[in-house]
C-alpha cells in the first residue's frame, strides 16, 4: 500500500490524514511501535505548529486593520480640530462687529448677505456639532485603541506560545 511505503507524503498533510492511514491499516508505519508513535507524535507537533502560526497571522491581520482604523480616525480627527479653530476665530470676529455691519457668507462662487445674528448663530451651531463629532471621535478611538491593546497582547501571547512549542520539541 502507498501508506506503509511512502510515510512523507502523508507526514507533510495533517494529523488526521496521518492517524486515519495508520488506523485504518491496522498498523503504523514500518511497523514499529516505537517509530509509528514518533511519526504520529511529529505530525501531531507539525500540525500544531501550523494552526498556532495561522493564528498569528489572522490575529496580526487583525491588529494591522485595527491600526489603520486608528490612523483614518486620527486623521479625521485633525481635520476637524482645524475646523473647530477656524470657527472658533470667526466666532471671535463676529463678536467684534457693531450690530449694523454687514455679513456675507459665501455660498459656492457668490457671496449671499447675511444678518448678523444669523451668522453667530450658524457658526455657533457649527462649533457644537465639531464639538460633538470630536467627543464621538475620541470615544471611538479610545476603544479602537482597547482593542488595539488586546489584539498586541494576543499576537504577544501567540508569538510566545510558537517559541516555546519549537524550543520544547527542538524546531519541529
Amino acid at each position: 500500500d502507498d501508506d506503509v511505503c511512502d510515510p512523507p507524503l502523508h507526514f507533510i498533510h495533517t494529523a488526521q490524514v496521518l492517524v486515519s492511514s495508520s488506523q485504518r491499516q491496522g498498523v503504523g508505519w514500518g511497523g514499529g511501535g516505537v517509530q509509528s508513535h514518533r511519526l504520529r507524535e511529529a505530525a501531531l507537533t507539525m500540525a500544531a505548529l501550523k494552526q498556532l502560526q495561522q493564528q498569528l497571522e489572522t490575529q496580526v491581520s487583525s491588529l494591522n486593520k485595527i491600526q489603520k482604523d486608528i490612523a483614518k480616525n486620527h486623521q479625521v480627527r485633525r481635520q476637524y480640530t482645524i475646523q473647530h479653530g477656524e470657527n472658533e476665530m470667526v466666532q471671535k470676529e463676529l463678536e467684534f462687529l457693531d450690530e449694523d455691519s454687514n455679513v456675507y457668507k459665501l455660498i459656492g462662487p457668490v457671496l449671499v448677505r447675511q444678518d448678523l445674528v444669523e451668522a453667530k448663530a450658524n457658526v455657533n451651531k457649527r462649533i457644537e456639532y465639531i464639538t460633538a463629532e470630536l467627543r464621538r471621535l475620541d470615544g471611538t478611538l479610545k476603544g479602537l485603541e482597547e482593542q488595539q491593546n488586546t489584539k498586541k497582547e494576543e499576537v504577544l501571547r501567540l508569538q510566545q506560545r510558537i517559541q516555546a512549542f519549537q524550543a520544547g520539541k527542538g524546531g519541529v
